[in-house]
């Protein structure tokens, strides 16, 4: 409870010309290549616009969602935007793409993923 309480005092402002800044900046598409490694991880590189980057992410789903956050962080996007910003689910993949991912024979493959509207 004393949580909840620091938490909505402390909330900061969301301005909507900012939210719609963010927005606009990030690319409206990315390449991801992973590979799954032995150590039951799976290794993304991510190239944007703004250059090449990794992320890893135990399962499919922790890797979508580093995904995404590797691209606020090269983005530069405040940390208090992030969670409106991901409600609109970002880059997404394919029905065919979470096959890939979730197929324990797939060692490797690459996918273009477009920036999703919720």
């Amino acid at each position: 409870m004393r949580q909840k309480i620091v938490a909505w005092f402390t909330k900061k402002e969301l301005y909507p010309q900012v939210l719609r800044a963010y927005f606009h900046k990030m690319p409206e598409r990315i390449r991801v290549s992973w590979e799954k490694h032995d150590n039951g991880f799976i290794v993304a590189t991510i190239q944007t616009d703004r250059g090449e980057f990794y992320t890893q992410g135990r399962n499919p789903k922790e890797l979508i969602e580093m995904v995404n956050d590797a691209i606020f962080t090269a983005y530069d996007v405040k940390e208090e935007y992030r969670p409106e910003l991901s409600k609109h689910k970002f880059f997404k993949p394919t029905a065919e793409e979470w096959s890939h991912l979730n197929d324990a024979a797939t060692k490797e493959h690459a996918m273009q993923l477009e920036r999703q509207l919720a």
